[in-house]
């Protein structure tokens, strides 16, 4: 079994300069390996002294420097794109402009090398494309000419995966396999992305044969599980039956449709090194909208297994009683976007000795909005509150909103 290395993309701060203490963060959590997003807002590969000091940081703190993400824009403001860049571009003067910054962020590895470039073929749905883009003879035209350019510094090209015509697992194989013969091009897996656009176990077996590098987000929506583990007794490991007093952590993604999938041995130290651990809490520690989970380990320091995957759009609900109790504990939160609704219950119990963040928190993977919410209060009252924009704390107060409409009565089936 060929061994794992685990990174994060400084995708997480883009909306800032990026810094030598953005990445003692990811090093100091554990994390090996890094991706650096390149936006010059963020990273100017452009400037030569900014590779400098890229080289000088990742030598200090011992990462290593794993890949460079193409650009895509020219900044990421308030999550909105700000001057976007396609290789897939039917107009011949974008197009080209789109290659030459590609060709400035190879050049970062004559002074600091990395292994990969992960590339975009042309603009993800849910963006605004101008017209003529996403042209499959344009980007095919591109992957030949940025190959050339990436083999001059050593660097491998990783189409990711995304949600667009060009970019599903079944089209980027197919444009390998019989349209780029002979040319050395392999696969990024975005895990989200490809969650999104279909079967993820299908995507997975279908770029089997060319992956290289993946990507691992969420905030889609649904629950995931993490489980804690720990033999009750340390003199277990004298007996006869190999039985372990540390043990490994559990993580099981939710594939939706009622299918998770193992993940324990992809989700990084904090999930497949092994301890003795009693209780688990989830919350989101730093109001960010990533949830992050604090552990207790017995006979030695908590954990802390901080989130630094890309994040997707989400919103946190605190709901404050009036007539109910005070921190509404037994009131149930519906979140109403598109044509889904997302539900979560506040509770005070959660893992051994332990409670999970009071606040209900719901992924809204690529939606910038929700429509609106229904709180059913402790006393069985039901009110509704407008929707709104995605990627904020909302605080709803009993009494405030608005009578909810009597529930429409349904048959229900028992076996």
């Amino acid at each position: 079994m060929s061994e794992h290395r685990f990174g994060v993309s400084t995708h997480l701060f883009h909306e800032s300069r990026l810094t030598r203490e953005h990445l003692a963060d990811i090093a100091g959590h554990g994390f090996e390996a890094v991706e650096v997003f390149a936006t010059r807002a963020h990273f100017d590969y452009h400037d030569a002294r900014a590779a400098a000091e890229l080289a000088e940081w990742l030598s200090d703190l011992r990462l290593s420097f794993h890949s460079m993400h193409a650009p895509i824009v020219e900044a990421i403001r308030d999550g909105k794109w700000v001057g976007s860049f396609s290789i897939a571009a039917g107009d011949e003067t974008r197009r080209k402009a789109a290659i030459a910054e590609v060709a400035a962020t190879l050049n970062v590895a004559r002074t600091v090398p990395f292994e990969y470039l992960v590339l975009h073929l042309g603009i993800p749905d849910g963006q605004q494309a101008p017209g003529a883009d996403n042209q499959r003879d344009a980007a095919r035209r591109s992957v030949e000419e940025i190959a050339a350019l990436a083999s001059e510094v050593n660097v491998r090209v990783a189409l990711e995966v995304m949600p667009n015509g060009l970019s599903s697992a079944a089209a980027i194989c197919h444009l390998i396999e019989d349209e780029l013969e002979g040319v050395d091009i392999g696969i990024c897996l975005d895990y989200g992305h490809a969650n999104l656009m279909g079967d993820l176990s299908d995507a997975i077996e279908t770029v089997s044969g060319h992956l290289w590098t993946t990507h691992i987000h969420d905030n889609d929506g649904r629950k995931d599980i993490v489980m804690v583990n720990g033999h009750v007794y340390p003199e277990v490991e004298r007996g006869p039956l190999n039985y372990k007093y540390h043990q490994p952590r559990l993580f099981y993604w939710n594939a939706g449709g009622g299918k998770f999938k193992d993940m324990s041995n992809s989700a990084g130290p904090g999930i497949s090194e092994p301890w003795a651990s009693r209780g688990l809490a989830v919350g989101d520690l730093a109001n960010d909208g990533s949830l992050e989970v604090v552990i207790n380990n017995l006979d030695t320091r908590p954990s802390l297994l901080k989130n630094f995957g890309t994040r997707k759009n989400w919103l946190m609900v605190r709901c404050v009683g009036t007539k109910s109790n005070r921190d509404a504990v037994g009131a149930r939160v519906y979140v109403y976007v598109g044509d889904r609704r997302i539900s979560g219950e506040i509770q005070t119990g959660a893992s051994f000795l332990s409670q999970n963040d009071p606040r209900v928190h719901v992924g809204l993977g690529d939606e910038t909005s929700y429509g609106r919410i229904e709180v059913q209060w402790p006393g069985k009252q039901r009110e509704v509150f407008p929707g709104g924009k995605a990627n904020q704390i909302v605080i709803l107060t009993e009494g405030t909103g608005s009578p909810a409409a009597p529930a429409k009565p349904t048959v229900e089936s028992r076996r």
